[in-house]
């Protein structure tokens, strides 16, 4: 076990460079660290706005994102920049200012980080889909941003009634992207075109985090009711929203089914739900 020294408070998020070989730290104390694998420091980027809550290198590891208690996503150029000779006496530190400037010498004298600008609250999370062309956001506004590699706003996933804290994209690099809330529901999206497919509801609190299996049969949420829910994602989804909603429907009726048979006492309060929830058309 190797122990990475000079944390300083709450370390909120943490990410493998895709060759395996840095890891990048995101703290409480305004910092972005990265790292080699053996422990070195090699780049430490400070004076954030915020609290650093996310940060996702690209899959070609040219860029590193962070994101955080700021309404914006910052694009780092660290191509070239953390090879061998990087940080092999003393670690390169960035002066990040409030006003996107950077103070910094050596590999990064000069450098402005590119900003994603566009949501209007705190930005949760950041990732890359496999293939490295986009980025997603999720954001306290309660919408997930789809952005191209370069930074362009291809698409804005407009749909939750709360903050959106998780987001993924499929990991076959397929049109699926997943989005969680704290309006206690997972939602899934067409990531080419933006349009909602259907909202898979199960959650009784706030969705927290999620997870897509790499055969993108299975989707992982948790929340705050104290619940892991899986969801089975093995469906034909060519025909469009109406057939991924009549297949998961299907299958939240045998789940109910088997539900009822241990518990039929709460049939009439079900019932009452679903009556309601058809009536103001929040099922769909």
């Amino acid at each position: 076990m190797t122990t990475l020294a000079a944390l300083e408070g709450p370390v909120y998020a943490v990410a493998f460079s895709a060759d395996g070989q840095f890891i990048a730290t995101g703290a409480a104390d305004r910092t972005v660290r990265i790292w080699r694998k053996d422990g070195t420091l090699v780049t430490k980027i400070v004076d954030f706005p915020k609290d650093v809550l996310s940060l996702a290198f690209s899959p070609d590891n040219k860029t590193l994102a962070t994101s955080g208690w700021a309404h914006f996503v910052s694009l780092w150029d660290i191509d070239g920049k953390l090879g061998e000779k990087a940080g092999q006496s003393q670690a390169y530190e960035i002066i990040y200012d409030p006003d996107n400037k950077i103070t910094a010498t050596d590999r990064f004298e000069g450098q402005v980080p590119a900003q994603l600008n566009g949501h209007k609250g705190w930005v949760h999370e950041v990732i890359y889909s496999p293939d490295g062309k986009k980025i997603a956001t999720a954001s306290a506004d309660g919408t997930a941003n789809l952005w191209s590699a370069d930074g362009k706003l291809l698409n804005t996933l407009a749909g939750h009634r709360d903050g959106v804290v998780a987001v993924q994209f499929s990991p076959d690099n397929s049109d699926l992207i997943a989005t969680g809330s704290y309006d206690h529901t997972v939602k899934l999206w067409s990531s080419s075109t933006g349009d909602l497919l259907t909202t898979l509801r199960g959650h009784q609190d706030r969705v927290t985090s999620l997870s897509m299996s790499q055969d993108k049969k299975l989707l992982a949420t948790v929340g705050e009711d104290d619940r892991l829910l899986l969801w089975d994602l093995d469906l034909d989804i060519s025909g469009g929203q109406t057939q991924l909603l009549d297949g998961l429907l299907g299958q939240s009726c045998d789940w109910l089914g088997n539900y009822l048979k241990y518990h039929a006492e709460n049939l009439e309060t079900i019932q009452a739900y679903c009556d309601v929830n058809s009536e103001s058309g929040s099922l769909s």
